[in-house]
């Protein structure tokens, strides 16, 4: 692969392929589903200038549910949720390199708290 993460269906599932690191599985199909009130269940869209790979969830045609992003070598990004259209619980930023850079706790769409984690990477 040529650095680009790509995506294979397979089944009742989905299979994320990321250069440089294992395979991540998602276990719903199908998903980037339009239907009479938008957007609805699993999307699963690529950045093209970072090649981040991102899967959130969508109730008529607003986030709800699941939020999470890949860099580009198929480590976790960030991970958080939403609850109808709005930032809702605990958000996780990491690094590349997987530890983790901060923790932001949302409700309703209002920042509660925020830890930062060693400022100097």
């Amino acid at each position: 692969m040529s650095g680009r993460s790509s995506l294979l269906m397979l089944g009742a599932s989905c299979l994320l392929l990321c250069s440089a690191c294992s395979t991540v599985e998602l276990p719903i199909a199908p998903f980037n589903h339009t239907g009479t009130a938008g957007k609805t269940g699993l999307w699963i869209t690529a950045e093209d200038s970072t090649d981040m790979v991102c899967v959130q969830h969508y109730r008529a045609d607003r986030l709800h549910g699941d939020y999470t992003t890949y860099f580009p070598s198929g480590a976790l990004a960030i991970s958080g949720g939403y609850r109808k259209g709005r930032r809702h619980g605990r958000w996780t930023q990491y690094r590349p390199s997987g530890e983790v850079s901060s923790i932001r706790v949302f409700r309703r769409g209002k920042l509660r708290r925020m830890v930062l984690y060693n400022l100097s990477w």
